[in-house]
């Protein structure tokens, strides 16, 4: 229930912004929402998402690129 309430409250800018998360990196379905409702910020998601990865990796750099993107549009 509280999960489908979270997601009533999205509007479509922000539902996109949540589908982008999952997609592009295959991330829990609260995380995004955390980014959404800012409990975190998007420095704080794009740490956690890379803290598994080599410095300057392929995976890194494509989280990194992504996010940024997503970030971008959340800010437009």
């Amino acid at each position: 229930n509280i999960f489908t309430e979270a997601m009533g409250r999205l509007n479509d800018r922000h539902r996109v912004i949540y589908v982008l998360m999952i997609g592009m990196h295959h991330t829990s379905i609260f995380l995004p929402l955390a980014v959404i409702f800012e409990i975190i910020s998007y420095r704080k998601y794009v740490t956690w998402m890379t803290s598994a990865f080599q410095p300057d990796s392929t995976d890194e750099q494509y989280v990194l690129g992504t996010s940024a993107f997503i970030e971008l549009f959340a800010n437009l």
